[in-house]
Protein backbone atom coordinates (compact mmCIF):
# COMPACT_ATOMS: atom_id res chain seq x y z
CA UNK A 1 0.00 0.00 0.00
CA UNK A 2 1.27 3.47 -0.88
CA UNK A 3 1.40 5.63 2.24
CA UNK A 4 2.92 8.85 0.82
CA UNK A 5 3.17 10.14 -2.72
CA UNK A 6 4.55 13.46 -3.91
CA UNK A 7 4.09 14.47 -7.54
CA UNK A 8 6.08 17.22 -9.29
CA UNK A 9 6.49 18.93 -5.94
CA UNK A 10 8.03 22.42 -6.05
CA UNK A 11 8.81 24.97 -3.37
CA UNK A 12 10.08 28.35 -4.54
CA UNK A 13 11.80 30.94 -2.35
CA UNK A 14 13.48 34.22 -3.15
CA UNK A 15 17.08 35.01 -2.31
CA UNK A 16 18.28 38.57 -2.77
CA UNK A 17 15.19 39.14 -4.87
CA UNK A 18 15.89 36.22 -7.20
CA UNK A 19 13.68 33.11 -7.22
CA UNK A 20 15.13 29.67 -6.60
CA UNK A 21 13.58 26.24 -6.16
CA UNK A 22 14.42 24.60 -2.85
CA UNK A 23 12.46 21.57 -4.12
CA UNK A 24 12.26 21.13 -7.87
CA UNK A 25 9.62 18.75 -9.30
CA UNK A 26 10.22 16.06 -6.67
CA UNK A 27 8.38 12.77 -7.16
CA UNK A 28 8.55 10.23 -4.36
CA UNK A 29 6.41 7.19 -3.53
CA UNK A 30 6.69 5.56 -0.12
CA UNK A 31 5.10 2.22 0.63
CA UNK A 32 3.97 0.69 3.89
CA UNK A 33 6.94 -0.68 5.84
CA UNK A 34 9.59 0.96 3.64
CA UNK A 35 12.71 2.47 5.16
CA UNK A 36 13.92 5.25 2.85
CA UNK A 37 17.03 7.37 3.27
CA UNK A 38 17.27 10.85 1.76
CA UNK A 39 20.84 12.00 1.17
CA UNK A 40 22.36 15.21 -0.13
CA UNK A 41 24.55 18.11 0.86
CA UNK A 42 23.40 20.78 3.29
CA UNK A 43 21.09 23.16 1.45
CA UNK A 44 20.10 20.57 -1.14
CA UNK A 45 16.42 20.64 -0.11
CA UNK A 46 16.10 17.62 2.19
CA UNK A 47 14.50 19.47 5.10
CA UNK A 48 12.12 21.36 2.80
CA UNK A 49 11.05 18.08 1.19
CA UNK A 50 10.28 16.49 4.56
CA UNK A 51 8.40 19.58 5.73
CA UNK A 52 6.30 19.51 2.56
CA UNK A 53 5.60 15.80 3.01
CA UNK A 54 4.49 16.41 6.60
CA UNK A 55 2.15 19.21 5.59
CA UNK A 56 4.18 21.75 7.55
CA UNK A 57 4.83 23.76 4.37
CA UNK A 58 2.59 24.48 1.40
CA UNK A 59 4.24 23.80 -1.96
CA UNK A 60 4.41 26.37 -4.73
CA UNK A 61 3.10 23.68 -7.06
CA UNK A 62 2.68 19.92 -7.24
CA UNK A 63 0.82 17.48 -5.04
CA UNK A 64 1.12 15.50 -1.82
CA UNK A 65 -1.12 12.51 -1.17
CA UNK A 66 -1.20 10.64 2.12
CA UNK A 67 -2.99 7.28 2.16
CA UNK A 68 -4.57 8.34 -1.13
CA UNK A 69 -5.96 11.64 0.16
CA UNK A 70 -4.86 15.07 -1.11
CA UNK A 71 -3.51 16.73 2.03
CA UNK A 72 -3.15 20.08 0.30
CA UNK A 73 -6.94 20.34 0.17
CA UNK A 74 -7.22 20.09 3.96
CA UNK A 75 -7.75 23.18 6.15
CA UNK A 76 -4.90 23.89 8.56
CA UNK A 77 -6.78 22.58 11.59
CA UNK A 78 -7.67 19.30 9.90
CA UNK A 79 -4.13 18.89 8.62
CA UNK A 80 -2.80 19.38 12.15
CA UNK A 81 -5.15 16.71 13.47
CA UNK A 82 -4.13 14.32 10.69
CA UNK A 83 -0.46 14.90 11.41
CA UNK A 84 -1.03 14.31 15.12
CA UNK A 85 -2.90 11.06 14.48
CA UNK A 86 -1.14 9.51 11.50
CA UNK A 87 2.24 11.20 10.80
CA UNK A 88 5.15 11.21 13.22
CA UNK A 89 7.74 13.95 12.71
CA UNK A 90 11.21 14.19 14.21
CA UNK A 91 12.67 17.64 13.45
CA UNK A 92 16.35 18.35 13.05
CA UNK A 93 18.32 19.12 16.19
CA UNK A 94 17.16 19.22 19.79
CA UNK A 95 13.35 19.55 19.89
CA UNK A 96 12.41 18.35 23.37
CA UNK A 97 10.84 20.89 25.73
CA UNK A 98 13.44 21.80 28.34
CA UNK A 99 10.96 22.23 31.21
CA UNK A 100 9.37 18.78 30.79
CA UNK A 101 10.75 15.40 31.81
CA UNK A 102 11.43 12.77 29.16
CA UNK A 103 8.20 11.03 30.17
CA UNK A 104 6.11 14.18 29.75
CA UNK A 105 7.85 15.10 26.47
CA UNK A 106 6.96 11.72 25.00
CA UNK A 107 3.38 11.86 26.29
CA UNK A 108 2.80 15.40 24.98
CA UNK A 109 1.22 14.56 21.56
CA UNK A 110 -1.56 12.61 23.29
CA UNK A 111 -2.79 15.78 25.00
CA UNK A 112 -3.36 17.52 21.67
CA UNK A 113 -5.76 14.76 20.68
CA UNK A 114 -6.80 12.79 23.77
CA UNK A 115 -8.78 9.61 23.33
CA UNK A 116 -9.47 6.37 25.15
CA UNK A 117 -5.88 5.09 25.13
CA UNK A 118 -3.84 4.65 28.29
CA UNK A 119 -1.42 7.53 27.70
CA UNK A 120 0.89 6.68 30.61
CA UNK A 121 1.01 3.01 29.63
CA UNK A 122 1.77 3.86 26.01
CA UNK A 123 4.52 6.26 27.10
CA UNK A 124 6.11 3.65 29.35
CA UNK A 125 5.96 1.10 26.54
CA UNK A 126 7.73 3.44 24.10
CA UNK A 127 10.42 4.42 26.57
CA UNK A 128 11.10 0.75 27.25
CA UNK A 129 11.09 -0.13 23.54
CA UNK A 130 13.64 2.60 22.79
CA UNK A 131 15.80 1.64 25.73
CA UNK A 132 15.40 4.87 27.68
CA UNK A 133 12.92 3.90 30.40
CA UNK A 134 15.61 4.69 33.00
CA UNK A 135 15.58 8.31 31.78
CA UNK A 136 11.85 8.89 32.28
CA UNK A 137 12.23 11.41 35.11
CA UNK A 138 15.21 13.25 33.66
CA UNK A 139 15.16 16.53 31.74
CA UNK A 140 16.60 17.12 28.25
CA UNK A 141 19.64 18.96 29.59
CA UNK A 142 20.67 15.76 31.38
CA UNK A 143 20.63 13.61 28.22
CA UNK A 144 23.21 12.75 25.60
CA UNK A 145 22.55 13.49 21.92
CA UNK A 146 21.59 9.90 21.20
CA UNK A 147 19.23 9.76 24.19
CA UNK A 148 17.51 12.96 23.07
CA UNK A 149 17.01 11.54 19.55
CA UNK A 150 15.48 8.38 20.99
CA UNK A 151 13.13 10.45 23.15
CA UNK A 152 12.12 12.53 20.13
CA UNK A 153 11.41 9.36 18.13
CA UNK A 154 9.33 7.99 21.01
CA UNK A 155 7.34 11.23 21.09
CA UNK A 156 6.76 11.04 17.33
CA UNK A 157 5.43 7.48 17.73
CA UNK A 158 3.11 8.29 20.64
CA UNK A 159 -0.10 8.28 18.58
CA UNK A 160 0.84 5.21 16.49
CA UNK A 161 1.49 6.94 13.13
CA UNK A 162 1.67 5.01 9.88
CA UNK A 163 4.38 7.38 8.55
CA UNK A 164 7.49 8.60 10.37
CA UNK A 165 9.51 11.48 8.89
CA UNK A 166 12.86 12.21 10.55
CA UNK A 167 15.16 15.07 9.62
CA UNK A 168 18.84 14.26 10.28
CA UNK A 169 18.06 11.97 13.25
CA UNK A 170 21.62 10.60 13.21
CA UNK A 171 23.41 13.95 12.93
CA UNK A 172 26.34 14.46 15.32
CA UNK A 173 25.90 11.00 16.87
CA UNK A 174 28.67 8.48 17.47
CA UNK A 175 28.57 5.17 15.55
CA UNK A 176 26.95 3.26 18.42
CA UNK A 177 24.17 5.85 18.75
CA UNK A 178 23.62 5.83 14.97
CA UNK A 179 23.23 2.05 15.07
CA UNK A 180 20.75 2.41 17.92
CA UNK A 181 18.59 4.90 16.05
CA UNK A 182 18.66 2.81 12.88
CA UNK A 183 17.75 -0.33 14.84
CA UNK A 184 14.64 1.51 16.03
CA UNK A 185 13.74 2.59 12.48
CA UNK A 186 14.24 -0.93 11.13
CA UNK A 187 11.99 -2.35 13.85
CA UNK A 188 9.28 0.20 13.06
CA UNK A 189 9.48 -0.57 9.34
CA UNK A 190 9.22 -4.29 10.11
CA UNK A 191 5.91 -3.53 11.83
CA UNK A 192 4.58 -1.72 8.77
CA UNK A 193 5.46 1.90 9.56
CA UNK A 194 6.79 3.82 6.54
CA UNK A 195 9.98 5.59 7.62
CA UNK A 196 11.69 8.39 5.65
CA UNK A 197 14.83 9.92 7.13
CA UNK A 198 17.46 12.36 5.89
CA UNK A 199 21.09 11.75 6.76
CA UNK A 200 24.75 12.32 5.92
CA UNK A 201 26.03 9.17 7.65
CA UNK A 202 27.08 6.20 5.50
CA UNK A 203 26.16 3.74 8.24
CA UNK A 204 22.59 5.03 8.33
CA UNK A 205 22.31 5.03 4.53
CA UNK A 206 23.42 1.40 4.44
CA UNK A 207 20.42 0.36 6.52
CA UNK A 208 17.82 1.85 4.17
CA UNK A 209 15.68 -0.23 1.81
CA UNK A 210 15.94 2.57 -0.76
CA UNK A 211 18.09 5.67 -1.05
CA UNK A 212 17.10 8.88 -2.84
CA UNK A 213 19.34 11.88 -3.37
CA UNK A 214 18.54 15.59 -3.26
CA UNK A 215 20.80 17.87 -5.32
CA UNK A 216 19.85 21.51 -5.94
CA UNK A 217 16.26 20.66 -5.10
CA UNK A 218 16.03 17.75 -7.53
CA UNK A 219 15.26 14.24 -6.29
CA UNK A 220 16.66 11.09 -7.87
CA UNK A 221 16.81 7.42 -6.93
CA UNK A 222 20.20 5.93 -6.12
CA UNK A 223 21.39 2.36 -6.28
CA UNK A 224 22.73 1.05 -2.98
CA UNK A 225 26.12 0.59 -4.62
CA UNK A 226 26.19 4.36 -5.20
CA UNK A 227 24.98 5.33 -1.72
Amino acid sequence: MTVLETSNLCKEYRRNGDPFLAVDNACLEVGEGELIGVVGRSGSGKTTLLNLAAGLLKPTSGGVRFEGADILALPDGEMSRLRNRRIGYVPQGQSLLANLTVFDNVRLPFHFLPRGDDASGRTSFLLDELGISHLADMYPAQLSGGEMRRAAIARAMMNRPILLLADEPTGDLDPAAIRGVMDVFAALAARGVAVVFSTHEDEAVGRADRVVEMASGKLSERMHSEA
